[in-house]
């Protein structure tokens, strides 16, 4: 009796008839339950449990299975008082004299708080699995298992995969920067990041994934888990943007550099048009003083002719005299002769200087109207080019703009 007496003490421990109403109950059952024996003595064991369990033909049976002298254990929802539900691992002994169960006994244990831990953690891991590409492997890569997501995303079915090693999913550049990875992993260390894997094809999947080491009661890592997402589009929309990023970064410093190149060649393109500008001008003081020179020659020559048209009565009247004097007059006749050529001459000379002067002066106004409107035209040129350089340091201003903000970006 003392070990009755000490189990009732420690074990939550409830005896039915056979037909499972309750004939006595310990002090810790009472407890767990939320009871006193006053309030279940002779009630049916069905006080304990949901409506769903009571009315089906398990319930019937089992109760007939331990009338039978049928042992029954397991874990077991049950309601304790005001509906509260319990978890209880428990084992129903049908107690046998003369051979006919006399009654059963009911030894039970409180496992609702590992329960629902296991519950929570089973739905975690549903969770994760309809969520995530799931796949474990052995310590050191071959494929445990993997689930539909997984082989969906790789493009397998779960016979392909089974038993092989880690490395048919990569390509060989993983190992080759990666030697030690199922060793680190043996070791402990977790991995998360993004991997570049294979599909059955061959073709490039990205993956978000962590590969975490699960070790067992003694420390020791006895399988690896892998959860993982394909974020293939997200990724190749990344490098999408990247190479248009460097693109238009490209472009923004090709930009900077011509339009600095522009400058450049516009600066020295305004400074030979002032230089021509300035060459022009000099050439216009030039031909006007070429233009005032012209004039002071027509004077001159106009003086000599007059001068030669006085010569020409010289030998009009030379010769009259050298006619008056005879043969005395002869010699003074040749010369008077001579002077009259050389007038005739000169004469005809100052004509041909006043023909080719005002040919000249002519010629020297043309020129001058000629420079003026190419004096013009630099002056409009440069103007222009003054306003082109304007354009053009608001472009490479703009385009540096451009650049620094691509540049952020990246």
């Amino acid at each position: 009796m003392d070990i009755v007496d000490s189990l009732n003490r420690s074990l939550a421990m409830v005896s039915f008839d056979t037909r499972g109403h309750v004939l006595d109950a310990s002090e810790p059952f009472l407890t767990l339950m939320g009871y006193s024996l006053d309030e279940i003595k002779g009630k049916h064991h069905s006080l304990f449990c949901s409506g769903e369990i009571v009315n089906t033909s398990h319930y019937t049976q089992f109760w007939r299975d331990l009338a039978a002298g049928s042992k029954k254990s397991g874990i077991f929802p049950r309601y304790a008082k005001g509906k509260r539900q319990v978890h209880i691992e428990a084992t129903y002994c049908p107690i046998i004299s003369n051979g006919e169960v006399q009654k059963v006994v009911k030894v039970a244990a409180d496992v609702t708080e590992s329960h629902l831990k296991q519950t929570l953690d089973s739905e975690l891991l549903e969770a994760l699995n309809q969520t995530f590409a799931t796949i474990s492997f052995t310590p050191d890569g071959n494929v445990l298992d993997a689930n539909d997501n997984f082989l969906k995303t790789l493009g397998y079915s779960k016979e392909q995969v089974i038993s092989q090693n880690h490395r048919m999913f990569c390509f060989d550049e993983f190992y080759k920067e990666n030697p030690n990875f199922w060793q680190e992993l043996q070791s402990g260390r977790a991995f998360t990041g993004r991997f570049l894997r294979k599909d059955r094809h061959g073709g490039k999947v990205w993956i978000q994934a962590s590969y975490s080491p699960i070790k067992n009661e003694r420390g020791d890592v006895y399988k690896v888990v892998k959860f993982a997402s394909d974020i293939t589009n997200e990724v190749l929309q990344e490098e999408a943007t990247s190479d248009a990023t460097s693109i238009a970064y490209s472009t923004a410093v090709e930009t900077v550099q011509v339009a600095s190149d522009g400058q450049s060649s516009l600066a020295l393109t305004r400074e030979l048009s002032r230089n021509v500008v300035e060459d022009i001008e000099k050439s216009e003081n030039l031909i006007r003083r070429l233009t005032e020179l012209s004039g002071s020659i027509e004077n001159i020559v106009q003086v000599i002719g007059n001068i030669a048209d006085q010569t020409n009565l010289l030998p009009l009247n030379a010769a009259i005299e050298a006619a008056r004097a005879g043969d005395y007059g002869r010699g003074f006749a040749v010369v008077a002769d001579e002077v009259r050529v050389l007038a005739s001459r000169t004469s005809d000379s100052t004509e041909e200087i006043s023909r080719v002067v005002a040919e000249n002066l002519s010629l020297t106004n043309d020129i001058t109207q000629s420079m003026e409107v190419i004096s013009q035209s630099s002056i409009e040129t440069n103007d222009r080019l003054e306003s082109v350089s304007v354009v053009i340091e608001e472009i490479q201003k703009g385009a540096e703009d451009v650049a620094r903000s691509v540049s952020n970006l990246t």
